[in-house]
């Protein structure tokens, strides 16, 4: 059985603007694959979907066999998934291990543990001497790494990225990528990667491509 079965999937906007059409797709375990399409194709909207952030008006999303649902979105995407934005979205006037902290919040990790961890992982993107700046000191690429290490402190079975390097400089973008990588080969996890960016999607190992809201290859 894949990881990730998409079957079925449309959603529309106001009831005529459709946003996915009819959308099969199968993703297995340790896959790194990357939504790719112009702006408008769907991709975003796929992902959000997938995150449990909006639900299908047909077909269903389902992650190691459980079906994506209202009833189970909280404790599902504490346990199941991360999800990596384009824009961080940092809360600004929080440190950098602060960031981090915050996602274990509804976890059981108790407190010394949720500091343990995040000082951890920011000492594996390298930013262990900027871990008590605010973060709307650090630069972009800074923040990113920041917003990766918040996406995984949950040790998520599946990550999701929206743009992931949408934001960054070419040198930032080349470390984002090296990170997701080095995270999926130690942690054998699965990435779903929505971009438009080729250098993104050549290093994936499968590409998806959508346009107008239908999947055009997989």
């Amino acid at each position: 059985m894949a990881q990730l079965e998409i079957r079925g999937l449309s959603r529309s906007y106001g009831g005529i603007i459709p946003a996915l059409v009819d959308v099969d797709l199968s993703i297995d375990s340790g896959e790194m694959v990357a939504l790719l399409g112009p702006s408008g194709s769907g991709k975003s909207t796929l992902l959000s979907l997938i995150a449990g952030f909006e639900y299908p008006d047909r077909g269903s999303v389902a992650v190691d066999g459980r079906v994506v649902n209202a009833r189970d979105a909280v404790d599902y995407r504490r346990n199941v998934i991360g999800v990596l934005f384009q824009h961080y979205h940092l809360l600004e006037t929080l440190t950098a291990c602060q960031n981090i902290e915050l996602a274990m919040f509804p976890t059981h990790a108790e407190p010394m543990q949720r500091y343990r961890r995040a000082r951890d992982l920011l000492q594996q993107v390298g930013l262990a001497a900027r871990a008590d700046q605010i973060a709307n000191r650090l630069s972009g690429g800074e923040r990113q790494r920041v917003a990766f290490c918040r996406s995984i402190v949950n040790q998520p079975r599946l990550l999701l990225a929206d743009e992931p390097t949408g934001s960054l400089d070419t040198a930032s973008k080349l470390e984002l990528l090296q990170l997701l990588r080095r995270w999926m080969d130690a942690e054998r996890r699965t990435l779903v990667v929505a971009t438009h960016d080729a250098d993104v999607a050549s290093a994936c190992s499968r590409v998806v491509r959508l346009r107008d809201g239908r999947l055009e290859a997989a």
